[in-house]
């Protein structure tokens, strides 16, 4: 399996640090998600299983099946009531283990941040989804979107260096900028594609009910807590307590949430053969090697003045196929004979 970035040890750490958050996520993200309601679903990168329980909740048919490269997520208490209702197991993104095709939809909700090689897991979520399939996924920790994780990494930034540069790995993430996701989505040669922002309220009790689950050794926060010094994570929690109070007594704090949403589909249409993943970073390549053969051979029958126009075609999602090839070249005589 390919290791995940994200520190995962403990399940209940985690449901007090981010799964009461992607609970009140999983609602928005089905609705945008836009799964068909019949087949089975794929939950990719599950965690406690908050989008899981959602889904089996949401849906009138079919299995919704979650993996998580964590085992500590998945032998977790907190998952129980998500394991009631759907199929949990240990599995790698990058190397699922289900045959073609299997599903109606695979989602991935603020795990592929996390994965090593984020192109080959949606590669693999895409062979997985049946044609005319649905593949949402949504990324969680974008520069300016998460304002509790902005509160700790600023603050915490301005008095030690580590904490910078923490901040500035996982801010500058490409999947948390704008356009990552879409990005990815095209690379991987999904059509339709549509992103969206998706956002919630984070209510928090007061100051300990923000800094307590920082401590849990959960994901980049947990791991950069567990490594501080007793002197350096105390004066760490005075300014962050500081900036949480903001001048005001200690008590209840309201935060937002913004993620980036994309979605897209494997449906097929005029002819042409979706790319295999594997090359799809060289279909623009292919495509122009295709135009130059087309031109060669069409040069030397095409009516005089009848111009070769480029194959309506969007790299580096597509590549030719014979058939298509032969419509194309009709079209653009018959189109410009007109002329």
């Amino acid at each position: 399996m390919v290791p995940s970035t994200y520190h995962a040890d403990d399940g209940a750490a985690y449901e007090r640090f981010l799964g009461r958050w992607t609970q009140r996520l999983a609602g928005p993200f089905i609705a945008f998600a836009a799964v068909p309601a019949d087949g089975d679903v794929l939950d990719v990168g599950c965690g406690t299983g908050s989008l899981t329980l959602a889904l089996a909740q949401d849906r009138t048919g079919g299995r919704v099946v979650g993996i998580d490269i964590a085992e500590p997520y998945i032998a977790s208490p907190a998952i129980a009531r998500a394991r009631r209702a759907s199929v949990l197991e240990v599995g790698d993104a990058c190397h699922l283990r289900f045959a073609d095709g299997a599903f109606a939809g695979a989602l991935a909700q603020l795990s592929l941040n996390f994965v090593p090689d984020a192109a080959a897991a949606v590669c693999e979520m895409r062979r997985v989804t049946r044609r005319a399939g649905f593949l949402p996924a949504r990324s969680g920790i974008s520069g300016a979107g998460w304002s509790n994780q902005r509160l700790f990494w600023d603050t915490a930034a301005a008095i030690d260096r580590g904490a910078a540069a923490a901040r500035d790995r996982l801010f500058s993430h490409p999947l948390a900028l704008p356009g990552g996701l879409i990005g990815l989505w095209q690379e991987a040669g999904l059509m339709q594609v549509e992103p969206a922002s998706l956002i919630i309220r984070m209510d928090y009790a007061d100051f300990d009910d923000y800094w307590q689950p920082l401590l849990g050794g959960q994901g980049p926060v947990g791991t950069y807590v567990g490594g501080l010094s007793a002197a350096l994570r105390s004066a760490i929690q005075a300014e962050v307590r500081a900036a949480y109070l903001s001048g005001a007594t200690d008590g209840p704090r309201s935060m937002t949430a913004t993620a980036w949403a994309v979605r897209g589909n494997r449906r097929l249409s005029y002819g042409l053969a979706q790319a295999d993943c594997r090359t799809s970073r060289c279909a623009a390549a292919a495509r122009c090697a295709f135009f130059s053969i087309a031109r060669k051979c069409f040069t030397s029958w095409r009516p005089k003045g009848v111009r070769l126009a480029p194959p309506p075609l969007t790299p580096p999602s597509w590549v030719l196929t014979a058939g298509s090839l032969k419509h194309w070249l009709m079209l653009s005589t018959s189109s410009q004979a007109r002329r």
